[in-house]
């Protein structure tokens, strides 16, 4: 797909004052590191928020942006992207993009982003990831296209980016009728026994250090983590998944916070 904004983006850019660029995001818990990373580097920093300024900022002076835009909803961003680009403006991406203004009205917004502006069309869309990952030559869990074809655990995910929210475990096709939202999204794959770790990428077309690409550029692994999920990762305190559901208690997949991991 041929990017039919990049002509005024590049004419906006050319207007920018370089050495006064400002970095904005949406406030979020992915807007704390962005922050205090463009810190760091020296550029000033500009949060979005719904409503009004989101007091618990004050508890994160390192991740608090410098200024705060306040928006009535998300979708007021696309009609007030002349604001932004007064302040020299440059948007950092993120899940929370996905989910609050929508992968294909980001593509709308008129305003220099940092890298491809279609990654989030990729990550909302379940179908995409995945053709995304094999094409890497990732080995994934086995997708089940028919429901009725469950015969053993697997897990339903809803697209998205809303951190497992509404994720569930069906062992055959009459829990998976019980549990489904027909009017959302949602690939079934097979439920894979191991550690979930997630590990975070960096690519940079312009920075040398780092493993060196043959399309140029550098690919840098910074991190690695895992992530929380209530209420599955504490259910084996009181009993089994199939115990707990009986007692009207079914698990949860929601992401609750990030714990580092050194891999070995």
């Amino acid at each position: 797909m041929v990017d039919s904004k990049k002509p005024r983006i590049s004419r906006i850019l050319s207007e920018y004052d370089l050495d006064n660029i400002m970095i904005a995001t949406v406030c979020s818990h992915s807007s704390l590191q962005i922050f205090n990373g463009a810190k760091k580097e020296g550029f000033r920093t500009l949060g979005i928020c719904v409503g009004k300024v989101k007091r618990f900022y004050e508890a994160f002076p390192l991740g608090k942006p410098d200024k705060f835009f306040i928006v009535n909803s998300y979708d007021e961003i696309l009609d007030r992207t002349d604001e932004l680009i007064g302040e020299n403006t440059i948007i950092i991406p993120h899940g929370s993009f996905v989910e609050y203004l929508g992968a294909e009205n980001f593509l709308k917004l008129g305003l220099p982003t940092f890298g491809n502006r279609e990654v989030l069309l990729w990550e909302s869309d379940r179908k995409k990831e995945r053709e995304w990952l094999e094409g890497a030559g990732l080995e994934m869990p086995r997708e089940i296209k028919n429901p009725l074809e469950i015969n053993k655990p697997v897990i339903v995910k809803y697209y998205g980016a809303r951190g497992g929210k509404g994720f569930f475990i069906a062992k055959n096709y009459e829990e998976f009728k019980k549990k489904i939202d027909k009017s959302r999204s949602y690939t079934i794959q097979e439920f894979v026994i191991g550690t979930r770790y997630y590990l975070h990428y960096f690519y940079s077309p312009i920075v040398e250090e780092g493993y060196k690409l043959d399309i140029g550029g550098s690919l840098q692994f910074l991190s690695v983590d895992r992530r929380d999920e209530t209420n599955i990762d504490e259910a084996h305190r009181l009993g089994s998944i199939s115990e707990l559901e009986e007692v009207g208690i079914p698990p949860t997949f929601v992401v609750t916070g990030n714990i580092p991991i050194v891999l070995r």
